[in-house]
């Protein structure tokens, strides 16, 4: 889980806007490498979607490759 100190960070780095699309609204927090890949809770690791953004980077949409990553890259 990510801590509210690293939520935060996260947060303040990409002004609180989705990568994805430059929203503001119904944001997530996205593990790159996936946790349940031994994805870190680490700021490095975790970048802000909107829930439209986060639905497609999780169902493979080429548009958001750069949200994915493999375990250990």
């Amino acid at each position: 889980m990510v801590s509210k100190k690293t939520a935060r960070l996260v947060w303040e780095r990409d002004n609180g806007l989705c990568l994805g699309c430059g929203m503001g609204d119904n944001l997530h927090l996205h593990h790159v490498v996936y946790h349940s890949r031994g994805g870190s809770d680490n700021a490095d690791n975790i970048a802000i979607l909107c829930t439209q953004c986060h639905r497609a980077t999780h169902n493979g949409d080429k548009r958001f490759e750069r949200f994915r990553a493999k375990a250990g890259t």
